[in-house]
């Protein structure tokens, strides 16, 4: 496996895993401002699959109201210039 997701935090938050998979980690964050959710991203890497990724972004969103950051690696281009030294066929599937 290639990629994957990581994360680490300070140690005067209180965090609470909401859901983990190989492609993603949901959590709930809990600090003195408030509450907040972050879920870091690692996007399926082949095409035929990647709908796979937005099918659980906005499941995830529909399940939270409050402040939320998504980030991480989507493995997907706003702009074909961005990728470079690979076959354009294969990037557009």
């Amino acid at each position: 496996m290639a990629g994957g997701v990581g994360i680490w935090w300070h140690e005067e938050l209180t965090i609470t895993c909401m859901d983990i998979t190989l492609n993603h980690v949901d959590i709930a964050v809990e600090e003195a401002e408030g509450k907040w959710r972050f879920t870091g991203i690692y996007g399926w890497p082949t095409g035929s699959e990647k709908w796979r990724m937005w099918d659980l972004i906005m499941s995830l969103r529909n399940q939270w109201d409050g402040p939320w950051l998504c980030g991480g690696n989507f493995n997907q281009f706003y702009s074909i210039e961005k990728k470079r030294g690979d076959n354009l066929t294969k990037i557009r599937k």
